[in-house]
């Protein structure tokens, strides 16, 4: 959003010609392209935009800019992008306090080589760990002949980098009758963003609903009403969920924000279904497994839970999540030898420490800490 305003301005205020650029980049092999993700998971843990600028085509980002976008005088905006290190920043962005990194899998798209990667982020107040993925878009530089980036897909924005850039400025163009009003549309979506930021949260929802169709309907403000809308209450969180799901059916790009809003919500048969749509598209993952487990879990189908938390641990047992999962499930069918080495994995590979007292005066836990097993556990952490 930060770059909402400045890109209005900047198109609006030059009519200079521009000699057209072209995205010349060559392809690049299934090594080169698991060899740049796995050079990617060093750089970005923390990421420093200087370190990854080199990584980055940003002439041929900017040439697929100003190819793809139908913005006024997008030429000279994409001039301006040259020998920047916008995309970087864009990127190290995206990657603020992320705790894992990792490639899932290479996937053909036409004549491309995409790389599918994930990132962990875990929230230092809540503990919670948030997943996304990126799509990675590759280039052989012709200058150099190195493998480098120029585009990559976020699953948790919804758009490519290069949309980004100019993206919300492309929904204002195609919704208003005159360029003119793009300043007033954008002060309005900056201070929907505001009142969220501040929790007045029916006000950021009125002032987004006041905007042209196309401008609300539109990813990134789209998602600011979903946050918003969350803070009033379970309907009106549930009304948002479906709005945007109206505008875009069956989307990977918004799996992971509807399935989010469905375990909110309480509705796993939609969490299930939003699961199982970024699953594919992502070409499966233990994490997708271990929330597909929960959501059995929490439907109180035990066996099915059991089930999925199983394929997870086979797919990946040194993901935190997977063994958060299993001891959810093995409380619940009274393996308590299970939950007992599911404490014990989750305090020694993964940190979590456990306090006795609130084990003892935790409902859930009532049957198993009377139980042999968790007397045994609890000499063996001693």
């Amino acid at each position: 959003m930060r770059l909402f305003v400045v890109m209005a301005l900047a198109l609006l205020g030059c009519s200079k010609r521009e000699t057209p650029l072209v995205l010349a980049v060559d392809p690049v092999s299934e090594a080169d392209a698991k060899a740049y993700a796995e050079k990617l998971v060093t750089l970005v843990r923390p990421c420093d935009d200087k370190k990854l600028a080199p990584f980055i085509d940003q002439d041929a980002m900017a040439a697929k800019f100003a190819t793809t976008s139908k913005l006024p005088n997008v030429q000279h905006s994409a001039h301006q992008l040259i020998g920047t290190s916008v995309g970087a920043k864009i990127l190290c962005g995206w990657m603020r306090g992320i705790d894992d990194y990792k490639l899932m899998r290479i996937k053909p798209v036409g004549s491309e080589l995409h790389p599918i990667m994930r990132r962990l982020i875990k929230d230092p107040r809540s503990g919670i760990t948030v997943i996304g993925y990126d799509e990675l878009q590759l280039g052989t530089t012709r200058k150099d002949h190195q493998v480098r980036l120029y585009d990559a897909f976020s699953y948790v924005q919804g758009q490519w980098l290069t949309q980004v850039l100019g993206g919300n400025m492309a929904a204002l163009e195609n919704s208003l009758d005159t360029i003119g009003d793009i300043p007033e549309m954008a002060d309005q979506v900056r201070k929907a963003r505001d009142l969220l930021r501040a929790s007045h949260f029916q006000e950021a929802v009125q002032t987004i609903d006041k905007l042209p169709p196309q401008i609300r309907n539109y990813r990134s403000v789209q998602l600011i009403r979903i946050r918003a809308s969350a803070g009033l209450g379970k309907d009106s969180y549930r009304a948002a969920l479906a709005e945007l799901e109206r505008i875009a059916p069956n989307d990977p790009s918004i799996a992971m924000v509807e399935m989010d809003g469905a375990f909110a919500v309480g509705d796993y048969d939609a969490a299930l279904r939003w699961i199982d749509i970024i699953d594919k598209e992502v070409g499966g993952d233990a994490f997708q497994d271990a929330n597909r487990a929960f959501a059995y879990f929490k439907k109180g189908e035990l066996d099915k839970a059991a089930e999925h938390a199983e394929a997870a641990m086979q797919r990946e047992p040194t993901l935190q999540r997977v063994w958060e999962v299993k001891l959810d499930v093995a409380i619940m069918q009274k393996k308590w030898a299970d939950a007992a080495a599911a404490m014990t994995a989750l305090e020694t590979k993964f940190g979590i420490k456990f306090d006795e007292a609130k084990l003892r005066s935790s409902p859930a836990m009532a049957e198993f800490v009377e139980t042999p097993e968790f007397k045994q556990w609890l000499a063996n952490r001693k």
